[in-house]
């Protein structure tokens, strides 16, 4: 009995350590480079809460098919700017760029868009 007791605790305690994330996080999207020609770079620009951490994705749609491209976790400075810089692939036609933030209880999600001159 004192076993099931203290197993239900422990389980209690353990669910209860992770918080809920509420999405109430302000991202804003400062500048994005949205007309790309192949390989060239794209820079993405973004404004969030200070020590705010952010990830992304790009959802690219090539001539022959589709594929994904990381954008790597960052933290926000003082400023809450975030930027990320890469280059586009020798053969998109569009691309579709999902980014994820969180600073403590709170999250957000922001999008844009690139597509090829």
């Amino acid at each position: 009995m004192r076993l099931t007791a203290l197993a239900l605790s422990l389980s209690v305690l353990l669910v209860s350590v992770a918080p809920a994330l509420a999405d109430d996080l302000e991202i804003k999207v400062v500048s994005v480079t949205s007309q790309v020609a192949p390989r060239s770079p794209i820079k993405l620009v973004v404004q969030t809460e200070p020590k705010a951490t952010c990830e992304g994705s790009v959802h690219w749609q090539f001539k022959q098919g589709m594929g994904d491209f990381a954008l790597r976790q960052k933290t926000a400075g003082d400023d809450g700017m975030i930027e990320w810089t890469w280059s586009a692939p020798p053969s998109i036609e569009r691309g579709s760029i999902g980014i994820n933030c969180s600073a403590g209880d709170k999250s957000g999600k922001t999008s844009a868009s690139v597509e090829v001159r």
